[in-house]
């Protein structure tokens, strides 16, 4: 909705419509003497982009204020459900489709295990779950911005395909052949990008921070003044390939010693229990000896990691990923370790668990498409 003068500047009357959208957004409910007041409007300017948006469907009448001292004044909200998203996270185990909204909430989801593969098949049937989703909560053509679309893979600048992806074999994948089967607009991301948006969503005061996707395998994200940094050739943050052993285990990128071969899951789940992570943690609990020792190893090596990553950045270290919901019993225990590594400012508690601990890849790619929307209006 934003007009651009001709030098592609935002005129002041998108401006203050936008900012009368957000303060909305934020504030929950307001009345036309609160955006004035806060937002330093003429009344007839509030009331005018009132209209506009209560027309384009995007802000709801919402009751009254009582006990204003003369009539009471009529609230108005956001009406979340006016647009949504969809995010979609291709894992090599698995492909989830979520459907968020204007608030950022998972309004439903669909997961399928499937082994990614680069085969007709799996792209006609990533388009299906993509229409089984969107069947799932009625959305209309109308409603929907389109669909995000998370991979693991480093992207090439302009995010339209993948340049380096050993991991799912996916490498000159366009966001073209993914969605050839998905008639929406649609974007690529990396999915630990899309994890850590989805937890600076819900977590407003996180300005900068490392987050941590530890998950099958390893991923990262830098957080700097509450964006993705991407670093000069857009592949900052991808500490998995960091050397935390030079010359030690192979990693899939051909390199000996990357951080991915040593706090990627798979080195606690393989040969345990079922595979999974709720059977490792189970046989972790009973006492089972092999499961103990690999837990201490993994611990010292997070903590590490942890410890660079902190010492590198001065702020808040994230740990998300598959592993987050599991961790809180163990996170004291993996303070001590890393804490112990400090000795230039210690007493600093920078390690804490991620907040956004389901989908979150899924739903950071959905909240990418919204986030620009708010922004746009």
């Amino acid at each position: 909705m934003q007009r651009r003068t001709g030098n592609g500047t935002i005129d002041q009357k998108s401006k203050n419509q936008n900012e009368i959208y957000r303060l909305l957004w934020q504030e929950g409910r307001l009345s036309k003497q609160d955006l004035m007041l806060a937002l330093g409007l003429s009344l007839p300017t509030v009331t005018s982009h009132l209209t506009e948006l209560c027309d384009a469907g995007l802000v709801v009448e919402n009751g009254t204020f009582g006990n204003t001292g003369g009539r009471n004044a009529k609230g108005y909200s956001i009406d979340f459900s006016a647009r949504l998203a969809l995010g979609v996270d291709l894992n090599k185990t698995h492909i989830s489709v979520v459907v968020v909204d204007l608030h950022g909430d998972i309004l439903h989801s669909v997961v399928e295990r499937r082994v990614y593969e680069k085969a007709p098949a799996y792209y006609k049937r990533l388009g299906e779950l993509v229409a089984s989703a969107i069947e799932g909560v009625q959305v209309t053509k109308e409603q929907l911005l389109g669909v995000g679309i998370s991979v693991q893979g480093l992207l090439s600048k302009d995010r339209k395909e993948v340049i380096f992806g050993p991991i799912l074999d996916n490498q000159g994948e366009t966001v073209e052949i993914y969605t050839q089967h998905i008639p929406y607009y649609c974007e690529l991301f990396h999915d630990s990008d899309s994890a850590a948006f989805a937890e600076m969503w819900v977590s407003p005061e996180l300005v900068n921070g490392v987050y941590l996707s530890l998950s099958t395998n390893l991923g990262g994200a830098l957080i700097i003044g509450r964006e993705i940094f991407s670093g000069s050739g857009f592949t900052a943050g991808k500490l998995e390939h960091m050397a935390l052993y030079p010359g030690g285990k192979l990693c899939y990128c051909g390199k000996h010693g990357c951080a991915d071969s040593y706090c990627a899951l798979t080195y606690l789940t393989d040969e345990i229990g079922d595979g999974t992570l709720t059977s490792f943690f189970q046989t972790l609990e009973k006492g089972e000896q092999t499961a103990k020792e690999r837990w201490n190893r993994y611990l010292d090596d997070l903590a590490v990691l942890a410890h660079n990553m902190y010492t590198l950045i001065d702020s808040d270290v994230i740990l998300g990923g598959y592993l987050a919901p599991y961790a809180g019993p163990y996170l004291e225990e993996l303070k001590t370790r890393a804490y112990a590594l400090n000795g230039v400012l210690p007493g600093q508690d920078y390690l804490k668990l991620a907040r956004f601990q389901t989908e979150a890849v899924a739903a950071g790619s959905a909240l990418r498409l919204i986030d620009a929307f708010i922004k746009g209006v």
